[in-house]
Order: C-alpha cells, then sequence, then structure tokens
C-alpha cells in the first residue's frame, strides 16, 4: 500500500504567508519527542521557494532550536493562525498531486452522490473504498432489473447491459451499446475483482481516488 502517514503539528511566527498543499521541510526548531510536533524555527517551502526564520532564533531560553535529522518534509493539509502563532498540519507520506486530489474531492463533495461520499469516500481503508463503490453499484443495477444477491459481478454486468436482451442498453447504435457494456465490464474486471480477491500493494491510496472521481 502507500508510504505510511504522520502528522506533525508544526508551530510557527503568527502572520506566516503559507497555504494548504505546500510543500514544507523543517530543518531547525525545538521538537517534542514524545508527540512528534515541532516548534519550528527554520524551514523551506519548496512550492514557493522562500526560506523562513523564526524570531526564536537567538533569544535566549529555556530550550534552544537544534538542528533536526532527518529534516522533516511533508505537505501542509490544514492551518490554524492567531495573534501568537501559526500552527499547522505537516503531513509525511503524501505527495502534492494526492493533496490537490484529495481538495478537489472536498470541494466537490456537495455535490457528489450522497451515498457514495457515505459509504466509499471516507473509509480509510483505501481497497475498501473501491469495493464499497462497486457493491453500491451493484446493488443499483440488480434494483433496476429486478434480480436478487445471487446475480452479480461480471455476470450482473452482462445481464444488464447485452445488446441482445440486456435491460439496460443505452446508445443509439449497435457500437454505442457495445462501448457501454464493455466500460462496464472492463470496470468490474479491472478494478472491482482484483481487491475483492487479494490485496493489492501495487495501488495506491492517489490511484484509488482518481478512480473514485472516474
Amino acid at each position: 500500500m502507500s508510504e505510511k502517514r504522520r502528522i506533525i503539528h508544526v508551530a510557527w511566527d503568527p502572520n506566516l504567508q503559507i497555504s494548504e498543499g505546500d510543500e514544507i521541510e523543517t530543518t531547525r526548531g525545538i521538537l517534542d519527542k514524545n508527540t512528534g510536533d515541532v516548534r519550528a524555527s527554520r524551514m523551506k517551502n519548496i512550492t514557493t521557494g522562500r526560506e523562513e526564520g523564526s524570531e526564536i532564533e537567538g533569544i535566549m531560553a529555556t530550550t534552544m532550536p537544534t538542528d533536526i535529522n532527518p529534516h522533516i518534509k511533508g505537505i501542509v493539509q490544514e492551518i490554524r493562525s492567531s495573534p501568537s502563532a501559526t500552527v499547522f498540519e505537516l503531513v509525511e507520506g503524501i505527495g502534492v498531486l494526492e493533496v490537490n486530489l484529495l481538495k478537489l474531492i472536498k470541494e466537490i463533495e456537495p455535490y457528489l452522490d450522497k451515498e457514495i461520499v457515505e459509504k466509499c469516500i471516507h473509509k480509510e481503508d483505501v481497497e475498501d473504498v473501491v469495493t464499497s463503490g462497486f457493491r453500491v453499484l451493484e446493488e443499483r443495477i440488480r434494483t433496476r432489473i429486478g434480480v436478487d444477491a445471487s446475480h452479480h459481478g461480471v455476470d450482473l454486468v452482462d445481464e444488464a447491459f447485452n445488446q441482445t436482451n440486456g435491460r439496460l442498453v443505452f446508445g443509439e447504435t449497435s457500437s454505442e451499446q457495445l462501448g457501454l457494456h464493455l466500460l462496464f465490464r472492463g470496470s468490474f474486471l479491472l478494478f472491482r475483482n482484483p481487491p475483492s480477491h487479494r490485496f493489492i500493494e501495487e495501488y495506491t491510496e492517489f490511484k484509488f481516488s482518481k478512480l473514485l472521481l472516474s
């Protein structure tokens, strides 16, 4: 599966210029060894190219900033600002493209099918996202053609969409009807069946998220 994630809370001076989705590398600060959170004093915004230095550098205190090795590198997920500090969540083990995709899902979620959102999108197990989505689809196909749960998988698709006697045939020409049939059939064979029978190590959460939007 995808690289294991870790969420780190990073504190900084107020009025920090930062945005959700920015890639940040924290190189120096005061690290809480118990929680992994950090009061950062030096970091680089890889997305914008800006290098930041905190006001706490050079101030004598009981606990002084030190170099962080290895550097803490991740994607900004959530930002909370106050007059005294900026605190943001830095997520390790996630890529910029995935962050942007997940932000897009969040933005369009109010317009998505409510059942898909409830049963699929917010699951932690990415393989369960796919199997649950196809489970919803199978239930809807069965309802439309009036069959019970003994009809499932590719056989259900063939029963519903085949051009000869299918009950869900769409398209004005035989080639269009065949295209729709093959579209559903291919989706079941490529995406629904594999995670139903084995663990799919080559699939990442990013790929599953793209599938959900396709």
